[in-house]
């Protein structure tokens, strides 16, 4: 829960530094489709979230953690975080800003990191 607290506080203060690096340097996205156009890692996770964030004035980010999961048949295996979110952004668009809500669920795989915490291995 603390980990979510930092993602979320980094989401937050919009600090694309802070996100990133609470992901793993092998951080893969497949977006949950079995289309490989769609796949990215951190490098394009760091360009599509600067891109978002640049144009985003302020967010509000509520989570709401429906689960924890580990493999308890594998040491150190990988933490399934399910959680609900609502989401408020005031986005800037030619047109002027406009706030946009969203609320959905997601799931956030984590690992353990060499620090005795955690990195986001995909989810974002």
């Amino acid at each position: 829960l603390e980990f979510l607290n930092k993602y979320r506080k980094a989401v937050i203060d919009k600090n694309l530094d802070g996100v990133v690096g609470l992901c793993a340097q092998d951080y893969f996205e497949d977006n949950g489709t079995v289309q490989q156009t769609d796949d990215y890692g951190l490098s394009q996770l760091r360009d599509k979230l600067g891109r978002a964030l640049g144009q985003t004035k302020e967010i509000q980010l509520e989570i709401i953690v429906q689960a924890i999961e580990r493999d308890s048949a594998v040491e150190h295996g990988p933490v399934r975080v399910v959680y609900r979110y609502n989401q408020r952004a005031l986005v800037s668009f030619p047109a002027g800003d406009k706030w946009i809500t969203v609320s959905d669920v997601n799931r956030l795989v984590l690992r353990d990191d060499a620090a005795g915490g955690y990195v986001i291995t995909s989810g974002l």
